[in-house]
Formats: structure tokens, C-alpha cells, sequence
């Protein structure tokens, strides 16, 4: 353990220099970003030719799901390092698509404590290494994930009207962004963030109750919402593939696990193709490295992750989170049971 909290601060010491964030680039990043998301799904929308639609369909799966990813850098962000940034994501991204940020920024926090990780508190772990079945049905309930959002925001945001049990039900148990698609969260006690949530909440209702009463007076066709629902199931699709491919293992129950256990169970991706690049966007191939140093920002990981392998003495436990490609850690996680199964027959016959 020694030689780890070592090796860990030869990472921290590199790190010191990537840790201001690169304000103009992001601001360049997220806007030409929103501005294919949004030209893409509003084309969709609006092509006759099906060809076209499908085109501008697949680009604004892949965009939208970029600025979408931008919630995690969100979640990053101290005050004041990029101002303004999350209230122009939640205003060009989160509401419309109905993801907003309160969901997901206090949960993720918790994924990245070393007291709740991978534990039952985590709602981004969940044990599915070598279980296939778990994953094949994980694939498949992201398809009922787009319909239960609409319940969420058309129905049970009126409970901001009456505060009581029915509301602390809604905000504990059906306000949670995450792995686990059952999971019960804690009260929000920040101030600021109680504003926040309440907004977002306000702003989420209102734009699909919008929408909902400009589909009833025929202002806009109701294969918006279709598009939407599919866009909504395609980006949750690709999401499950890179959480599964490009984050962690996902070998241990619930447990609480040491700081080592937990950078160990991480993953790097080195495949620097133009696939990693879209599935795994913002600096989300180098996942072990940002549980190591959560500060530094994504898209400067990439960068930092070259000078540790540049400075780092070979046999640094850094080199063992590097994986070749997404789909290698998928198969690794999806085939271990078998793969290990394999490997013990193997070693009997010999």
C-alpha cells in the first residue's frame, strides 16, 4: 500500500499542471457542439426524404450525446472556473432533453467518494462482470427509460405544488441519473442546489407541457416526441456501451473498497480512434486517470495521460489500467465468467 500512495503522488505532482481549465475551448467545444445537436434534430424533424432524415437522425444522436456528456463536466466545475457554463448547458441541453443537471451532480459526487464507491450508495456501480443476462436487460430497459422521463416531468413535478410525503417519495426515489435504475438518494441539504433543482424542475415541466399543448393545437407534429424518445433511447444506448467498455470492471459486489481496490477496478482506453473519440467524448476514455485526479479537467486528460506515460517509471501501476479499445474491456466484462471458466479447465488438463 505504501508503494501505491507513492506512485499515486508521482501522478498528483504531474497533475499540478493540468489542473486550470482551459476556459475559451470549452466555451468553443460546447457551442459548436449545441449548435450540430440542435441543427441536426431540428432537421431531422423537418426532412421529407427518408434518407436525409436518417442522416441528420444518426448526427444528432452523436452530438447531442457529446453535449449531453458535458453534465459530467458540469459536475466538475468549481465556482467561478467556467461562469455561467452550467447555466448555459442546462438551458441548451439539460431541459429540453429533459436531463436536467440536479439528477445527476450529487450522485455523482458520491460515486467518486472513497467511503461510497462501488458500494450500495453508488448509483454508477453495479456488479455485472460475467453476467449476461444483467447486461442484455440493462440494453434493453433503456428502451422504457424515454417514457418514464415524460412521467417524471409531466406528472410528478407537480408535487413541487405540495410539499409533503408524495414530494420527498419523488425527489428520494425518482430523481436519480444513473447506473442503477432502482436506488434511493439522499435529501438535498445545499442551499444553492435546492434553488437549482427546483428551476430545473420548473423549467423541465414547463417546456413539455409546452410541447404537449403546441402537439395538441397541431402547431408541431407529434413524431417530435417519437424523435425525441428514440434520440433519448440511442444516446442511453451508447451510454451503456462506454460506461461498460470504458469506465470500470464492475467486478465487486457492494462491499466498500480501499482507494487502491477502487483505481485498480478503473480503466483506461489507449485506442485513439475516431470511434473512441465519439463514444467515450470529453476525455471519458482516460477513466481511471480522472478517478485518480477527478480535478483535472476532461479534456485535458488525454493530454496528461501522454506525459505520465512519458514520465512514469514502466513499472508504475499506471500502465496496468490501459486497456486497448472499448469493446476489449466490454468482451472482458461481458465473456469473464466463461473466459475464467475456460482458463480454470484449461489448468486441470495441464
Amino acid at each position: 500500500m505504501a508503494n501505491f500512495e507513492k506512485e499515486t503522488q508521482e501522478i498528483f505532482n504531474i497533475a499540478k499542471t493540468y489542473n486550470k481549465y482551459p476556459v475559451k475551448r470549452y466555451w468553443a467545444d460546447f457551442t459548436l457542439s449545441a449548435l450540430v445537436a440542435w441543427s441536426s434534430f431540428i432537421s431531422t424533424y423537418l426532412a421529407s426524404n427518408l434518407f436525409l432524415k436518417l442522416t441528420f437522425f444518426i448526427i444528432s444522436v452523436f452530438s447531442i450525446y457529446r453535449i449531453l456528456s458535458y453534465t459530467h463536466e458540469v459536475v466538475h466545475l468549481k465556482k467561478n472556473q467556467i461562469p455561467f457554463f452550467r447555466e448555459a448547458w442546462s438551458l441548451l441541453c439539460g431541459i429540453p432533453f429533459l436531463v436536467p443537471h440536479f439528477t445527476y451532480r450529487e450522485l455523482h459526487l458520491q460515486h467518486h467518494s472513497k467511503k461510497n464507491y462501488g458500494t450500495k450508495n453508488d448509483i454508477e456501480y453495479d456488479y455485472f462482470y460475467g453476467r449476461k443476462k444483467h447486461i442484455i436487460l440493462y440494453f434493453l430497459k433503456n428502451a422504457i427509460l424515454p417514457f418514464l422521463i415524460i412521467y417524471r416531468y409531466a406528472i410528478l413535478s407537480l408535487t413541487l405544488l405540495i410539499p409533503g410525503r408524495l414530494r420527498d417519495l419523488v425527489e428520494t426515489k425518482a430523481s436519480c441519473m444513473g447506473i442503477k435504475l432502482v436506488f434511493t438518494r439522499n435529501k438535498v441539504k445545499n442551499q444553492t442546489e435546492k434553488k437549482y433543482w427546483v428551476l430545473e424542475e420548473t423549467l423541465c415541466a414547463i417546456h413539455l407541457w409546452t410541447m404537449i399543448l403546441l402537439i395538441s393545437k397541431s402547431a408541431i407534429d407529434s413524431s417530435i416526441i417519437l424523435q425525441w424518445a428514440m434520440t433519448i433511447f440511442a444516446v442511453l444506448t451508447l451510454n451503456t456501451y462506454r460506461f461498460l467498455g470504458a469506465t470500470h470492471l464492475y467486478k465487486n459486489g457492494e462491499e466498500q473498497k480501499t482507494f487502491k481496490e477502487h483505481i485498480l477496478d478503473s480503466v483506461n482506453i489507449e485506442d485513439n480512434s475516431f470511434l473512441t473519440k465519439i463514444i467515450a467524448p470529453l476525455g471519458q476514455d482516460k477513466h481511471a486517470l480522472h478517478h485518480i485526479v477527478p480535478n483535472v479537467p476532461g479534456l485535458l486528460l488525454k493530454d496528461l495521460h501522454h506525459d505520465l506515460l512519458r514520465n512514469l517509471p514502466k513499472d508504475h501501476f499506471y500502465f496496468t489500467l490501459s486497456y486497448h479499445s472499448i469493446h476489449t474491456v466490454y468482451s472482458k466484462i461481458y465473456n469473464a465468467h466463461s473466459l475464467e471458466a475456460d482458463h480454470n479447465k484449461n489448468l486441470n488438463a495441464a
